[in-house]
C-alpha cells in the first residue's frame, strides 16, 4: 500500500510545467502535473486510454475538437488514439491515471 498527500506533492513552475510520477506498475502509471497560466500539456494518439482528474485550480481540457473548463472534481476520459491537451489558467492541477501497454509472456 502507499499513501500520498497530493497537497505536499503541488510544486508550480512560471518557466515550465512541473510534473511528478506519483506511482508506476507494470500496467499503470499515475502523475501529478501542476500548470500555471499559459502552460500546456498535450497528449496526440495515445495508443492507452487516459484519465485526468482537476485536483485544484482553473484550466481546460481539450478532447479532439471540444474545449471544456476544469475546475476540482472535472475528470475526463481520453479513448485511445484520440487528442487531449490541458492548458493551465489559474494554479491548474491535474491528477493523470495512465494504463500502459503490457506485452504478453512467451
Amino acid at each position: 500500500m502507499q499513501l500520498i498527500d497530493l497537497t505536499s506533492e503541488i510544486k508550480f513552475n512560471p518557466a515550465k510545467l512541473t510534473e511528478r510520477q506519483l506511482f508506476s506498475s507494470l500496467g499503470l502509471k499515475i502523475n501529478l502535473y501542476c500548470l500555471e497560466e499559459g502552460q500546456k500539456l498535450e497528449v496526440s494518439d495515445s495508443p492507452q486510454p487516459l484519465i485526468w482528474y482537476c485536483v485544484g485550480g482553473i484550466g481546460h481540457f481539450y478532447y479532439d475538437s471540444q474545449r471544456i473548463s476544469a475546475t476540482f472534481g472535472t475528470l475526463l476520459i481520453c479513448e485511445c488514439n484520440s487528442y487531449c491537451c490541458a492548458k493551465g489558467k489559474d494554479h491548474f492541477v491535474i491528477l493523470e491515471i495512465r494504463g500502459k501497454q503490457v506485452k504478453p509472456e512467451k
